[in-house]
């Protein structure tokens, strides 16, 4: 295994912002009162995970390259 050559730009990509998102609603939400925890479903955090992990994956596939000036 390899790191990658621009490892330093890893925390502007799309895929590691949605990444940091995503740990940090699920911690926001274990932080929270049990009394408010239940206020949301288990669908509802379900749904959040996974709609931001779903959005790392395709943040990937994106190109983030600026464009370079002639």
């Amino acid at each position: 295994m390899k790191i990658i050559p621009n490892w330093r730009q890893a925390w502007r990509w799309y895929s590691v912002n949605c990444s940091m998102l995503s740990v940090a609603v699920l911690a926001a939400w274990a932080a929270l009162p049990e009394a408010m925890q239940n206020s949301f479903s288990p669908l509802e955090l379900k749904t959040a995970a996974i709609t931001l992990t779903l959005l790392g994956i395709g943040g990937r596939f994106v190109d983030q390259q600026k464009a370079e000036k002639p």
